[in-house]
C-alpha cells in the first residue's frame, strides 16, 4: 500500500484536547491531511519506485510530481501532494482507450502555470522496453489534465540544427509559453538505462495545434534552467560555479552569483533575494548533490541540511523561498575494482524530502 505521512493525531479521539495546546512560535500547523512530523527535514513520500520531478503550483499550497504506481503495465503518473505533506489532492494517468496493459504510459516532468495550467512530457512504450515509441510535450488544466494537449513531439530537429531527443526542466513562462532544457539520450543496453545529456535552453511559444520552438541565446551547454516568480530566466553551465541570468531578447548571459570553493553548481531558483543550487556532490552531471542557498543581499551561503548518507537532485524552492522539496536519493561509495579508485554510485531510487529554507 502506497504510504505518505499522516496525522499524528489521526483517529485518537480520546486524545483530541492534547493536540489541541497552542504551538511554539515558527511551529507549523499541519491540519488533518498534513505530516505525522514536522521536525526538519520531513521525509514525504515512502515509496519503493522512485518519487520524481517535483514542482511547486504558483500560490505555493502544493506540489506536483511524478511517482510509480504499483502496476503490472509500470506506468507512471504524476499526484499532487500539499506543502508539507500528507494525503494526495490530485492523481494523473494517461489510459489511452487503444491500449491497455501491454504498454506503459509514463508521465515526468510537470511544471504548474498560471490559471491552472499545466505541462508534462509524456511517453508511451512497450512493457520493459528500453526505448519509447513515443514522447510528447502535453498543455492541460488541472482541472481536465488527461489527455490534454499535445503540443510538441520529440524527437526534433531545433532551428539551431540540434537534435532534441527529450526534454527537463519544464516551466511557465506565461500563459502562452513554456521554457525547458533540450536533451540528448542515450541507450545502453548492458545493463539497460537511459543516459541524458543537456544541449540548451529552448522556448515553445503555444498557438494553434502545435507550439513553435526556439533557442534561447547563450545558453549552449547548459545544465539547468528555472524561472523565477518574478519571471527572469537562470542557467547553470557545464563545469561551472557561476549563476547566470539570462535575457532572450538581448541574447546575453550576465553572472549573478559565484559559489567559490564548492565547484561546479547546478539546478538553479531564484525566489526574491534567495538563491538555491546544487553542489558538491556528483560533479560529472552536476544533477545531483547537497543543497545550498545563498542570500543575495550579504553574499552569504549556507548548507540545507538533510540525510548524511543520501544527495539530492531536482530541489525546489517553494514562491515563498521557506521551504525546499527534492529527491533525495541513497548514496554508495565503492571502488570500482578491488584496490581501485573510489566511485559514488548514486541510488536509482529516490523519495521526496522537505528541507528548511535559511
Amino acid at each position: 500500500m502506497r504510504r505518505t505521512a499522516a496525522l499524528a493525531c489521526l483517529g485518537l479521539a480520546a486524545a483530541a484536547g492534547a493536540c489541541e495546546h497552542a504551538l511554539p512560535f515558527g511551529a507549523y500547523n499541519p491540519g488533518p491531511n498534513g505530516p505525522r512530523n514536522i521536525a526538519f527535514p520531513i521525509q514525504l513520500t515512502f515509496d519503493a519506485p522512485p518519487d520524481r520531478d517535483p514542482a511547486w503550483l504558483p500560490d505555493g499550497s502544493a506540489f506536483i510530481y511524478a511517482y510509480s504506481p504499483f502496476r503490472p503495465d509500470n506506468d507512471q503518473c504524476l499526484a499532487v501532494l500539499p506543502a508539507y505533506g500528507g494525503r494526495w489532492l490530485q492523481t494523473i494517468c494517461h489510459e489511452p482507450a487503444d491500449s491497455g496493459d501491454d504498454s506503459t504510459n509514463a508521465l515526468s516532468n510537470p511544471a504548474a502555470g498560471p490559471g491552472g495550467l499545466i505541462a508534462y512530457l509524456r511517453e508511451g512504450s512497450l512493457i520493459d522496453a528500453v526505448l519509447p515509441s513515443s514522447r510528447e510535450l502535453v498543455v492541460a488544466t488541472l482541472s481536465q489534465p488527461d489527455p490534454g494537449r499535445a503540443v510538441l513531439g520529440l524527437p526534433f530537429l531545433a532551428p539551431d540544427g540540434q537534435l532534441v531527443i527529450t526534454l527537463s526542466h519544464l516551466h511557465w513562462l506565461s500563459s502562452g509559453s513554456l521554457i525547458f532544457l533540450a536533451e540528448r539520450a542515450t541507450y545502453p543496453t548492458i545493463p539497460p538505462d537511459t543516459v541524458l545529456t543537456p544541449i540548451e535552453v529552448m522556448r515553445l511559444d503555444l498557438g494553434g495545434l502545435t507550439g513553435t520552438v526556439s533557442v534561447v541565446p547563450a545558453t549552449l551547454g547548459a545544465t539547468s534552467v528555472s524561472v523565477s516568480p518574478a519571471g527572469k530566466i537562470y542557467v547553470t553551465l557545464q563545469g561551472d560555479s557561476v549563476v547566470y541570468s539570462v535575457e532572450p531578447d538581448l541574447g546575453t548571459r550576465t553572472p549573478v552569483f559565484t559559489f567559490a570553493g564548492l565547484g561546479p553548481v547546478g539546478e538553479a531558483q531564484v525566489v526574491g533575494n534567495h538563491l538555491l543550487v546544487l553542489a558538491g556532490g556528483v560533479v560529472a552531471t552536476q544533477r545531483a548533490g547537497l543543497v545550498y542557498e545563498a542570500d543575495l543581499t550579504t553574499d552569504s551561503v549556507a548548507a540545507l541540511l538533510g540525510s548524511p548518507d543520501a544527495y539530492y537532485q531536482r530541489p525546489a524552492l517553494d514562491p515563498s523561498a521557506t521551504i525546499v522539496v527534492a529527491e533525495q536519493h541513497p548514496v554508495t561509495i565503492r571502488a570500482l575494482y578491488e584496490s581501485g579508485p573510489l566511485d559514488t554510485l548514486l541510488g536509482k531510487s529516490s523519495d521526496l524530502w522537505l528541507l528548511q529554507a535559511r
